[in-house]
């Protein structure tokens, strides 16, 4: 496999984005394009994308702002418009990457935060994909709203880099109540223990937002969840939800249900949906990871081969 990085200078603050170009030369399929989550980096999903090449599909794993390699400082998107800044950096990176495959279609998928992006995205470029794919998206919380404005008051006081532990564990605290005796504050996102300290282990994993990123998030939260904006043009689009159903980010209060009926309320009929018994979060890196990457395959091969 062929891994070329790629990268886009930001037009709001000229700060670069980065992208990892994996294929090889044999007849590809399709361009499948990866959101990473929140407070990780594309690094990760190498072994995801040796799967998807070897099925023969070109991948491009995108860093978001604020993560890996991307911008200067980590859990911060940018100082106006955050979310939105990131999401237009992420579609020129699709579009960098795309030059050197331009007739082959888009597959998007996104993970966790990434899911989210992957929705915002489709809300505004919905017809350059030509499928979507959500894994363990985040469901709707409720509390958002509150959380942004005691950001706004910690942020009076403490200023926009400073990184909350209280909004932390507003966000994530509860997730660990589904884990019996936990070893780790992050054993919510894998039972794979092995995945769980390489995540610890990493000094790009696992950091604690600047209240700027958590009040973009929000926005995000927000963006996708609401009505406003929303111009269905394609509603027989192909869209997959794939979740671990022990994962609390997800499945927390039937948010997994939740978020499938919202995108159906937006006129989307093309859905299917999978749960994975007893898996978390992080469903790619999980011990049973090739049953998954085997289903997300078929879906991807069934949109590009009809």
């Amino acid at each position: 496999m062929e891994v070329k990085m790629i990268s886009i200078q930001s037009s709001f603050d000229q700060a670069k984005l980065h992208g990892d170009l994996c294929y090889n030369d044999s007849s590809i399929k399709a361009l499948v394009v990866i959101f990473h989550g929140m407070s990780e980096h594309r690094f990760r999903y190498r072994y995801f994308a040796e799967q998807l090449v070897n099925n023969g599909y070109a991948v491009l794993v995108c860093d978001h702002r604020g993560h890996g390699e991307s911008g200067e400082i980590l859990g911060y998107f940018a100082s106006e418009n955050g979310w939105l800044v990131n999401l237009e950096d992420l579609h020129c990176l699709i579009k960098e990457g795309k030059k050197k495959f331009p007739e082959l279609p888009i597959i998007l998928l996104g993970h966790s935060m990434g899911a989210l992006f992957a929705r915002s995205f489709l809300k505004r470029y919905q017809d350059e994909i030509a499928g979507l794919i959500l894994v363990g998206t985040p469901a709707d919380n409720p509390l958002a709203t509150i959380g942004h404005h005691i950001a706004n008051i910690i942020a009076k006081f403490k200023g926009e880099y400073h990184r909350s532990k209280l909004l932390d564990n507003m966000s994530f605290g509860s997730f660990n109540k589904v884990v019996k005796s936990p070893k780790t504050r992050f054993d919510w996102i894998s039972k794979n223990e092995e995945n769980v300290n390489a995540y610890i282990s990493d000094e790009k994993c696992g950091f604690i937002f600047t209240i700027k990123g958590f009040k973009d998030v929000t926005f995000g939260l927000k963006d996708v969840y609401h009505f406003d904006g929303w111009r269905n043009r394609e509603s027989n689009l192909p869209i997959a939800f794939f979740s671990g159903a022990e994962d609390p980010c997800s499945c927390m209060k039937d948010g997994f249900t939740n978020a499938v009926t919202k995108l159906k309320s937006f006129g989307y009929k093309n859905i299917q949906t999978k749960l994975y018994p007893e898996l978390r979060h992080e469903i790619l890196n999980e011990k049973e990871r090739d049953i998954v990457m085997k289903d997300i395959i078929e879906f991807i091969d069934k949109i590009v081969l009809q």
